[in-house]
């Protein structure tokens, strides 16, 4: 048992775990940096933490728009 994992609902579902939150290279889909949450962090928590000033070119769902 994930001691660190944590209960959310999505879609009506109720899901168990962990979440991957991964910043990606638009050019070479290299991984540059991530996070592991527990599921029930949304996923713009940790969108500012992998998100710099230098990142120019950044591509999100509608989740993010500001």
């Amino acid at each position: 048992m994930d001691f660190d994992a944590r209960w959310t609902k999505k879609g009506g579902d109720s899901i168990f775990g962990c979440k991957d939150h991964v910043k990606c290279d638009a050019g070479s889909k290299i991984i540059t940096d991530f996070s592991v949450t527990d599921a029930s962090v949304h996923d713009s928590q940790e969108f500012v933490s992998l998100v710099s000033e230098k990142d120019n070119n950044v591509k999100a769902d509608s989740g993010y728009i500001v």
